[in-house]
């Protein structure tokens, strides 16, 4: 369902996003938002996966999806309007956020501890709620011209 606003908003506004200097990194997020929702799910769901094992493929990725992510952030919040600065740094925390709980739940699943699994609800509900609000954000302003503030 998620997805499906997604592509609602890149089919209604795709070429808009695409030439708006920080949009397309917003439609970006949330793919990779939703991707992470997905593989944390189907790595949680592998049967007879040792505590450990799991934990050791959540710190993996998660780190790897911030060391992506944090450069393309930055790059795109320098090339906003100080205006648009802040609701969008409030995505980036938490996105960032939502990847360090991710991180943190492999480190106690990788310590034996089987509450590591208690991280990773909070995590995947703030890069669902996050995706759902860029999207929204997508559809219906996906293609305003941007300020010159």
């Amino acid at each position: 369902m998620l997805i499906g606003l997604l592509f609602v908003a890149l089919s209604i506004h795709g070429a808009g996003i695409a030439a708006h200097p920080y949009r397309g990194g917003q439609a970006r997020q949330t793919i990779y938002a939703l991707a992470s929702i997905l593989v944390v799910s189907l790595l949680v769901l592998i049967p007879d996966q040792s505590a450990a094992a799991l934990g050791a493929e959540l710190i993996i990725g998660a780190l790897l999806n911030l060391l992506l992510a944090v450069r393309r952030q930055v790059r795109r919040l320098r090339a906003m309007p100080a205006t648009a600065r802040r609701p969008s740094l409030a995505g980036v925390a938490i996105y960032d956020g939502a990847m360090l709980l991710i991180v943190a739940g492999g480190v106690v699943l990788t310590a034996g501890f089987n509450s590591g699994l208690y991280f990773l609800a909070p995590a995947v509900v703030a890069l669902a709620l996050l995706a759902i609000a860029n999207s929204w954000i997508l559809t219906l302003v996906g293609s305003e011209p941007v300020s010159q503030n």
